[in-house]
């Protein structure tokens, strides 16, 4: 099953907005809560992904096939939730759009969050 994580490839690009405060490798998941502000804004919600682990922000990230299936997926992103945040509303939902947007890219692609939309990093 294709995943997202962190990585640092391409950071940088965009000079004065990128960032990267998640360990490279670590699974990856959409900012649940957005402001609405400029997606360049000094916020840098709806252009990053959120560490699952870590719970920081990152706006670079990769494509990686994993020996995961969804419900293992599900399960791991329910229990860091409830570990940290005590709920998992809406999970399943989240992990299974995300699921949907990684299939038109192919392992190994870099990319970033634009206005809550993943796209391929152009270089």
């Amino acid at each position: 099953m294709k995943i997202l994580v962190s990585t640092r490839k391409t950071q940088g690009l965009r000079k004065r907005t990128d960032f990267c405060f998640v360990p490279d490798g670590e699974p990856v998941i959409p900012c649940s809560i957005t402001c609405d502000h400029d997606v360049d804004g000094d916020c840098g919600c709806r252009r990053s992904m959120i560490g699952i682990h870590c719970r920081k922000a990152t706006t670079t990230v990769e494509v990686v096939e994993t020996n995961m299936n969804e419900a293992d997926f599900i399960k791991l992103v329910v229990d860091e939730c409830k570990r940290y945040f005590g709920l998992v509303e809406d999970v399943q939902r989240i992990v299974r759009l995300l699921q949907e947007s990684l299939e038109q890219f192919d392992v190994g692609m870099i990319l970033e969050c634009r206005d809550s939309e993943l796209k391929q990093r152009k270089e």
